[in-house]
């Protein structure tokens, strides 16, 4: 392990500009073995870099191309103003808006540490955010180092002449985040950006793949062929050629703690309410962060948690959602103020939060709802312990997912069980013995077996849920906004990919309880049919600040609302990976069973 950077042959300006920017004196494992790779190299090669979440892996890509850059920039003599003119040298692709905004930050942090004759190099994000015309004036006075989303990368490849002009000198590009970006959703945009990078080049473009659970096994990009590939990862895979394929592979952190609850689907929300009970009321402050796999659910427990009338939280814990359909605007600001709270807080999202975001010092992952790809369990389970620090991550399944915690297994993750029964007695506690003594307790099915906890619990639990039924129907927002979300779960849940619906199949799901998780006692039928009606207080105004974060969006993208005859009506499910001016990035249509 290297002591410093500069024992790695770094340039000592920009490993003092490490230090004076990040304090950080040792490189990581990953840090190391790229930098090494990178300098080492007498001819470019395309490297695809794999390591755990929080490793450091945007510096480890960033700091051997400055060094070339800034050496480079010595021995020509060029002004600063010459050098401005050079055009794009590093493109840097990521899946998200949040992303980009992140490392462009980080970018800026340590080109800022540059002084004198180095502090020279120009950055900028093209994602969204601004104003084309904004962006367009940055791009023609010369950005060294552009991050962008593909949407909008594409965009001003077409539209803004002159950087197109300029891009094809551009010399390196790094996909970050790059089996997101592989998905075939962005296929459009990636062979479009290195169609554009390869136009009229005599040097070599070099590629650079990045992620927690990149294909080590990639040899092109959807028909661009990589150039002899070296994987470079952490721990004992070393460096070697890229003829190994991991999607899931435990360089994870030993700092990070695996847990997994299967409570009874219609003690799901109780649980969950139990389970962030506990965790708030530790002496230290907890900050965690809340996956679910559609927007409209997002909102939906958004709304539910911030209505004081159902006292769902303490009120000391501050709350946040992020999910693609907020405003650009709405979506930063939420990230940066969340990331800036030291108090009790909780932010519930969408997998838009998935991706390479630090969030800084996130003590808990919860995962309500598995998530569609496997390998999406390691990077929202990467928002916590991260760099040195400890967390957790709590998978919450339904008794018909059980079986998903022996494929995770099977990818050397190790889970322990947590008990779901205490978490819901903490919830039948608050209620009034007298209205739960009224509730009949009604047979379950075999799978889903309750008589773990006692009769009065059960009761207690029941007619709590009997009460948020009925407050529920006097909300008319929320009670719109559950039947949204409740058929959204149920489009969602069906888009688990063919090698998943062994374990993820709708018709292994008990309709009527997943409707009580989102507090309808309505037949799944019913709330179907009823969809898009009037409700009591009049149409719901999704744009109400129903939370911190500002204004609502549109709501799932998966679900566009309208006259749905069912909960398995054909639609067009558009990606929540909002990136620039993408417009769809996931067309499977839905079938209903038999």
């Amino acid at each position: 392990m290297a002591s410093d950077f500069t024992s790695l042959g770094l340039d000592p300006a920009l490993c003092a500009a490490v230090q004076a920017a990040f304090s950080i004196e040792k490189p990581s494992d990953i840090q190391e073995k790229v930098i090494t790779t990178a300098l080492g190299l007498e001819t470019p090669r395309d490297i695809l870099i794999r390591s755990r979440t929080g490793s450091g892996k945007t510096l480890a890509f960033l700091l051997p191309i400055l060094h070339r850059l800034l050496l480079e920039h010595r021995q020509s003599g060029r002004t600063r103003e010459a050098a401005r003119m050079m055009g794009t040298q590093l493109l840097v692709v990521v899946p998200t808006r949040e992303l980009a905004a992140q490392s462009h930050q980080t970018l800026e942090r340590l080109l800022a540490k540059l002084h004198g004759a180095d502090h020279w190099l120009v950055s900028g994000t093209l994602s969204g955010g601004d104003r084309r015309k904004s962006e367009k004036e940055r791009l023609r006075k010369g950005v060294h180092i552009v991050v962008g989303t593909p949407g909008r990368l594409v965009d001003h490849l077409n539209n803004t002449e002159r950087w197109a002009k300029q891009i094809s000198a551009c010399r390196w590009v790094v996909f970050d985040e790059a089996d997101r970006l592989l998905d075939s959703g962005f296929e459009k945009f990636v062979k479009e950006i290195l169609g554009a990078l390869g136009k009229g080049r005599i040097d070599r473009l070099q590629v650079c793949l990045c992620s927690a659970t990149v294909d080590g096994k990639r040899q092109d990009l959807f028909g661009y062929k990589l150039t002899d590939p070296l994987l470079v990862s952490e721990g004992p895979l070393r460096l070697k050629a890229a003829d190994t394929k991991t999607l899931i592979t435990n360089d994870f952190n030993t700092q990070l703690e695996h847990f997994y609850i299967v409570s009874p689907t219609k003690m799901r929300l109780a649980a969950l309410l139990g389970f962030l009970e506990e965790s708030f009321s530790n002496a230290t402050p907890q900050k965690i962060v809340l996956f679910t796999i559609c927007c409209d659910t997002v909102d939906f427990i958004s709304l539910l948690f911030n209505d004081p009338t159902f006292k769902m939280l303490p009120k000391d814990v501050n709350k946040f959602k992020l999910h693609g359909s907020l405003e650009h605007k709405t979506r930063i600001e939420t990230f940066n103020a969340f990331t800036k709270e030291t108090r009790n807080c909780l932010l519930v999202c969408t997998d838009v939060a998935a991706r390479g975001l630090n969030l800084s010092h996130v003590s808990c992952i919860v995962q309500y709802d598995a998530p569609c790809d496997m390998n999406d369990y390691i990077h929202r389970a990467g928002r916590t312990a991260r760099q040195e620090e400890t967390g957790k991550s709590v998978l919450f399944l339904m008794p018909s997912e059980r079986d998903y915690i022996p494929e995770l297994e099977k990818k050397n993750l190790k889970l322990k069980k947590l008990r779901w029964e205490p978490l819901v007695e903490r919830v039948a506690t608050k209620v009034d013995i007298k209205s739960a003594e009224k509730v009949t307790v009604e047979e379950t099915i075999p799978e889903e077996d309750l008589t773990t906890v006692n009769l009065d619990t059960r009761k207690r639990i029941f007619a709590w849920l009997e009460q948020l039924q009925g407050k529920i129907k006097t909300k008319g927002q929320l009670f719109s906004l559950a039947k949204s979300a409740y058929l959204s779960f149920i489009r969602a849940y069906a888009t688990h990919p063919t090698v998943e619906k062994s374990i993820f199949h709708i018709k292994k799901l008990h309709l009527g309880h997943i409707a009580a998780t989102f507090l309808l006692d309505e037949a799944p039928k019913a709330v179907a049919a009823n969809r898009g009606k009037e409700v009591p207080e009049g149409k719901p105004k999704r744009d109400e600040k129903d939370f911190k974060g500002g204004k609502g969006g549109k709501g799932s993208k998966g679900d566009k609302g309208g006259n749905s005859k069912g909960p398995f009506k054909p639609k067009r499910v558009i990606s929540e990976f909002d990136a620039g001016d993408i417009d769809a990035v996931f067309t499977r249509k839905l079938k209903r069973p038999k």
